[in-house]
């Protein structure tokens, strides 16, 4: 496996903070989103990881920090994982358990759920929970790699009772139990999406009560709204709409955002590198 980062610029406009900073944080997206479930369907990760805690999660150089994994250690051939969890609870109060990410690599898998993510799992040869603060993951390789693999938003863990009891869970938002710092709070297609803080988060508080992400699908809306202070954060500006006064006022911005690429290749002449157990692993910053 080869592991790769480059970084690169994505011009945003930030409006400058009021003194105290907003307990409202508002953001502009092009489009609504059509599921929040992260291991199917084209989501938005700006918001699935503030929703979310993984094993893992990326710093600011790209780099696996543990996140709901408390501690980890290989066996000598890098073959076999076992990893200890910290207190980490969903919205609910109900703990994380290794079971829940067993419950969630498992439906990733599973080929009538028919995951277009599954192939990132590829290097995974088995995964136990043994109880309820210790997983387990077995690589069909050497897999130096897995903390930064383990990174990705599928590989959150995942409650099938709360899917169970809620179907619509993933597309109404406010009844899917999460484990980050933001909960769904409300959810109006084409219009709004909003999350508030959760407050049985295991992890540090985020200073924000609420995020708001609307949906605008007009650049020049969301410009005049930006302008407006209506808006706090919109990505990627188009040129044309840059206008002299926001160049020079120091609110456009080149903000790095992780994007995660992932290549599986097929070789016949070679039986070690293959599309079920090897892979590229390229982390682009832009």
């Amino acid at each position: 496996a080869v592991t790769g980062v480059q970084t690169c610029a994505l011009p945003i406009s930030l409006n400058s903070p009021p003194n105290p900073p907003p307990k409202v944080f508002k953001v502009r997206l092009h489009d609504d989103l059509g599921t929040l479930d992260w291991m199917n369907g084209e989501v938005n990760g700006e918001i699935v990881y503030q929703l979310m805690d993984g094993l893992f999660r990326s710093d600011r150089e790209g780099r696996a920090r543990p996140a709901v994994a408390d501690r980890f250690t290989w066996n000598e051939t890098q073959t076999e994982l076992k990893l200890h969890l910290a207190a980490s609870k969903w919205s609910d109060g109900a703990e994380v358990c290794a079971q829940h990410f067993v419950d969630a690599w498992t439906r990733l898998r599973d080929k009538s759920f028919a995951s277009p993510y599954a192939h990132y799992a590829a290097p995974i040869a088995s995964f136990s929970a043994d109880g309820c603060k210790r997983l387990v993951i077995r690589f069909h390789r050497q897999a130096p790699e897995a903390p930064e693999l383990l990174t990705n938003l599928v590989f959150f863990p995942f409650r099938p009772d709360n899917l169970k009891q809620h179907p619509k869970a993933f597309t109404e938002g406010t009844t899917l139990l999460v484990n980050g710092p933001f909960r769904v709070a409300e959810w109006r297609r084409n219009e709004l999406l909003a999350l508030e803080r959760n407050p049985r988060y295991s992890g540090r508080r985020p200073k924000l009560e609420r995020a708001e992400f609307r949906f605008i699908p007009e650049d020049a809306t969301a410009k005049t709204m930006f302008e407006l202070r209506q808006l706090d954060w919109v990505k990627e500006v188009p040129q044309l709409l840059r206008t002299p006064t926001m160049e020079e006022s120091g609110e456009l911005l080149q903000f790095p955002s992780l994007i995660q690429y992932y290549f599986g290749l097929k070789d016949r002449k070679s039986t070690r590198l293959n599309s079920s157990h090897g892979y590229i692993s390229y982390a682009v910053f832009c």
